[in-house]
């Protein structure tokens, strides 16, 4: 991280503190001088190489032009000193892999075992929320792909309750075709750790996720219907919605975010 609790950036946003460090960059909680709120201002780390400006003026470029409910809104994104910064609406909240790992927890704390996730319903509502955001991105001209569906990049509003996809990193629009070996390994679909990603291997991120939710853990690879396994108790309906799009071949798996929300919501 380059940034620390105090420092002005571009003579604006003062930076409260750092929220996640990866392998691109950094985010932090801010307060907006001018506007007088709070706010997330995501640093790439320091470079000189033009790909990774272009790559980060792509990114900014892409997320500005987002305006979708569930995606919090680019307000700003400039270069400063070599290092690309963009300025997002603040959420405050935990992400989803934080919760799981609080419930199971609590769940060891309180009966001796441990409490895997989410309920049915539970779950059920997330996986809604997140393909009606797959819905949005995938009906636009031209499609973009998310490419990094996980819980941690999945966060609750405190005030809310509703959730929010965010991280856009990886995201590129479906006509790109320098499309590399990227994702998270658990959570990206086969193709996509080839460089072969389409909207199915985002909806195979959401099945990924909705596993983790339920069972407490990643799915394993290479396993045919793993949750029906893991987690026999498991909403019949749910159960098949996940398995079908955790299958390794994306022609088997649902058409379309869409094909997959109405699956999920029928009762």
């Amino acid at each position: 991280m380059l940034l620390k609790a105090g420092d002005l950036l571009h003579n604006r946003y003062q930076i409260l503190r750092p929220i996640t460090a990866g392998g691109m960059g950094s985010v932090y909680e801010a307060h907006d001088n001018n506007l007088d709120g709070p706010c997330a201002v995501k640093e790439m780390h320091e470079t000189r190489d033009a790909w990774v400006h272009r790559r980060f003026k792509e990114e900014a470029s892409l997320l500005s032009r987002l305006n979708h409910a569930d995606i919090p809104r680019v307000r700003d994104f400039f270069l400063e000193d070599n290092i690309g910064y963009i300025v997002m609406d603040f959420v405050q909240g935990s992400n989803l892999h934080q919760e799981i790992t609080q419930l199971r927890r609590a769940g060891a704390n309180t009966t001796g075992g441990t409490k895997k996730g989410y309920t049915s319903d539970q779950a059920t509502e997330v996986g809604l929320a997140v393909l009606g955001v797959l819905e949005y991105l995938h009906s636009l001209t031209p499609t973009v792909l998310h490419r990094d569906i996980k819980p941690s990049n999945i966060i609750r509003d405190d005030t809310t309750g509703k959730v929010k996809l965010v991280d856009f990193g990886l995201a590129r629009p479906l006509v790109d075709t320098t499309q590399t070996c990227a994702g998270t390994i658990n959570f990206a679909a086969p193709e996509q750790l080839m460089g072969q990603a389409d909207e199915r291997s985002d909806l195979y991120g959401v099945g990924a996720t909705l596993f983790f939710l339920v069972c407490g853990q990643p799915p394993p690879i290479g396993i045919s219907k793993p949750v029906m396994m893991l987690a026999p108790d498991l909403d019949t309906r749910l159960a098949q919605v996940i398995d079908r799009a955790l299958d390794q071949d994306p022609e088997n798996r649902y058409s379309s975010a869409t094909a997959m929300r109405e699956a999920l919501a029928a009762p």
